[in-house]
């Protein structure tokens, strides 16, 4: 990011011409100098308030597997993450090039005018919140198998990566001009389950890490 970002495209040292041209030709050459944030609308908008509930759900199943994945695989299964860290790192390879072949699944649906941007979204998002929820439920049925936990976690974290191609980038489509406000709005309720998640999951194993209490 230091090394790469700059100011603007014509302050870049690396930037070609046919980039630069392009770009300028492109890009929206309205001031937007003391633009009021129109807070109230904000407020009072039932698609901010969809998004909210959207990113928070989302967020809610992505830090239960963020923290509590690792721990399932080592004091339940014994799994051994240390000497494994391939096995470790595959749902998140996985998750890495499913968001990207979910931008270019969006991306190519959106150009072929087959669906309307924000019923994409909504595939992607329902991708993304349901089908992890289905794969971590039949984790509870697999039994003591690791590598097929693995394999199974590894599907969750994929489906997982549709998000960034559904809910996540619906500020955009709805206020281009606001969307890093509505994004620090939503964000902020989306980080709540960095600790109510982990929370509540301790208060159910307080009587033991048992196969049966996960």
């Amino acid at each position: 990011w230091a090394v790469l970002v700059y100011e603007s495209p014509e302050t870049h040292p690396f930037i070609t011409k046919k980039e630069l041209t392009f770009i300028q030709a492109n890009i929206d050459k309205r001031a937007k100098i003391n633009v009021k944030i129109p807070w109230k609308s904000i407020w009072t908008a039932l698609p901010v308030w969809a998004i909210v509930i959207g990113h928070f759900g989302h967020n809610w199943a992505f830090y239960t597997l963020l923290i509590m994945a690792p721990t399932y695989l080592s004091n339940v299964l014994h799994f051994d993450l240390k000497n494994n860290g391939i096995l470790s790192g595959l749902p998140w390879l996985t998750m890495t090039l499913c968001s990207i072949l979910a931008s270019l699944t969006a991306d190519a649906i959106r150009a072929s005018d087959r669906l309307e941007i924000t019923t994409i979204r909504k595939l992607m998002t329902s991708i993304a919140i349901f089908l992890p929820g289905v794969c971590v439920l039949s984790i509870a049925f697999i039994g003591c198998h690791p590598i097929i936990i693995v394999a199974v976690l590894c599907l969750s974290f994929g489906f997982n990566g549709f998000i960034f191609s559904g809910v996540l980038v619906n500020h955009v489509d709805m206020s281009p001009q606001f969307a890093g406000t509505l994004f620090g709005i939503t964000n902020t309720a989306a980080t709540l389950p960095g600790f109510l998640a982990p929370t509540l999951i301790g208060v159910i194993l307080k009587s033991g890490q048992t196969l049966n209490n996960w």
